[in-house]
């Protein structure tokens, strides 16, 4: 799973991309935590059979609550099977 961010207009962090956090249980990230880079991948250490499922859970990325606008696009990839979809950033911090 890749996960990227394109800053929006009235973004208060133009030049901020994803922020990285310590990946979740089960998964490994390609960057050490407390970076701003252009991406961040995440790979599950578990092998999925057919049928099966994963969840991630925890991965925070920002809020508009904090001036950082703008689009996420997630990357899942699986053996040759791949999609991707965009969030926009939450209007508030989760609860």
């Amino acid at each position: 799973m890749t996960i990227t961010f394109q800053p929006g207009p009235g973004s208060q962090y133009l030049n901020q991309t994803v922020y990285t956090f310590p990946a979740p249980a089960g998964w490994t990230s390609n960057r050490a935590p407390d970076q701003e880079v252009p991406s961040v991948t995440l790979t599950s250490v578990a092998q999925l059979g057919a049928g099966q499922s994963l969840t991630l859970d925890g991965v925070f990325a920002g809020t508009a609550a904090d001036n950082q606008f703008g689009t996420f696009t997630v990357g899942v990839t699986i053996g040759a099977t791949s999609a991707s979809f965009m969030i926009n950033t939450p209007s508030a911090f989760p609860v």
